[in-house]
């Protein structure tokens, strides 16, 4: 089962006529130690985190996604809306160019009650009332903003 996502990657890949990465290879394999999906610091772009993502439509245990410092925008709210994160514990969205409304979006598809850190970190045009929004929907979820 641990190289069936790093084919349906490849293949993605090829349809969607985008380069496929090792480092994004290892980091499917990885996933099946702690079913985190650990996608930081890897200069993603907008189609190649959206193929990535695509891998993960049927996995019913996702416990941790780290998007951080890729530079990603609100047009990755749609794919990661596909996902099930029913199991999701912490959300690590810092340091990309989110905004308000895509924030709220995902928030608004996804119910994630077992949701404890979300981290927004460096995301400016988060505005206080998406902010409050999210807050009221999971009081005891833990921001960073």
């Amino acid at each position: 089962i641990e190289q069936v996502p790093v084919l349906v990657y490849e293949q993605l890949c090829k349809t969607n006529k985008i380069a496929a990465y090792s480092n994004i290879r290892s980091a499917l394999k990885i996933f099946f130690d702690k079913f985190e999906l650990s996608l930081q610091r890897l200069s993603l772009k907008l189609d190649q985190a959206i193929c990535i993502l695509q891998v993960f439509e049927n996995f019913m245990f996702i416990y941790s996604i780290n998007l951080s410092e890729n530079n990603l925008t609100d047009g990755i709210f749609d794919q990661l809306g596909k996902l099930c994160l029913d199991q999701l514990k912490s959300l690590n969205l810092s340091r990309n160019k989110f905004t308000s409304n895509g924030i709220r979006k995902l928030f608004e598809q996804k119910m994630m009650n077992n949701l404890l850190v979300l981290d927004l970190t460096g995301n400016t045009d988060i505005d206080y009332v998406t902010l409050t929004f999210i807050r009221t929907r999971h009081p005891n979820l833990i921001v960073y903003h």
